[in-house]
This record gives structure tokens, sequence and C-alpha cells, in this order.
């Protein structure tokens, strides 16, 4: 995709049925408040996607997708692993919806304190691991007000 900075203004962006098996490096687009990815080849989102580079020292951790609120993942039949970089990401994120990722493992170790709305559809491996109070996972999600797994407020 080039260098992201020259998309510095832009505010909305949906990858739909792009045949990419890595995302781009997204995560320094100061003004991006919407981002939908769908239907795309990719395995795992790491650091690569934050545009954190750990061969660079920064003395204090930096901030990745400062302003966004709304992050749909859906249809991303290969995507299996998803790692938050070190450091903040997310710090405005209200709604973030999983949907249709069959083979995504867990949710990411951390979720921002700022999620109003977590909404995950069929995501059979996730599924028992976000279950009230008993999911492996429910530490990460608690804190978050509207839970909807597979059309039902848990």
């Amino acid at each position: 995709m080039g260098d992201p900075r020259c998309l510095s203004n832009l505010v909305s962006l949906k990858f739909i049925c792009c045949c990419c098996s890595l995302l781009p490096s997204l995560g320094q687009l100061p003004c991006l408040k919407y981002l939908h990815i769908s239907f795309c080849g990719v395995e795992k989102i790491d650091s690569e996607f934050y545009g954190s580079s750990s061969s660079v020292a920064i003395p204090t951790k930096p901030l990745f997708f400062t302003s966004l609120e709304t992050l749909i993942i859906e249809n991303l039949e290969k995507l299996e692993e998803w790692s938050f970089t070190e450091g903040g990401a997310f710090p405005r994120l209200k709604k973030l919806k999983i949907e249709t990722c069959r083979y995504l493992r867990c949710l990411p170790k951390e979720l921002p304190t700022s999620l109003s709305d977590l909404h995950i559809t069929y995501c059979p491996l996730i599924t028992p691991r976000v279950e009230r109070e008993t999911g492996e996972d429910w530490p990460i999600i608690a804190h978050i007000s509207n839970i909807i797994v597979n059309g039902k407020n848990i």
C-alpha cells in the first residue's frame, strides 16, 4: 500500500475482498474512526498491522489507532491469531464486531476499557471462551457493558 502517512486524514476505511495475506500498517492513521475488514486471506493480525517496529527503541509506549471507534472484522476464514502490540492500542474503541472467523482461537489478551459494545458471531473457538463468569476470556471482556454472542446478550 505504500506509506500510510499519505492517508493521514482518512476517517473511514473498508478492506473487502482483498487478496492479501497480511494487512497493511494502519495503526498510525491519526483520524481513522471506522475500520471494516472483510473477506481477506489474513491469517494473523500482529504488530505489522499496528505499525509497530520492535527494532526501534522508543522511550514511551506508542499508541496505535488513537481515533478508532468502530472495528469490524468479518469473514476472515483463515484468521487464527490476533495479538495486540506492546504499548497502547485502540484507546477510543467503542464497538468491536467479530463475525465468521471460524479459526480465530482467542481474543487479544487485553481489550481497551473504552470498549462498550462487543458482538461475536459464528466464531466457534471463541464462543466458549467468552461465557459469562466461566469462560477463559471472560476477565478480558467483563468490563464491557453490552456483549452479544451469537445473537444473545450475555
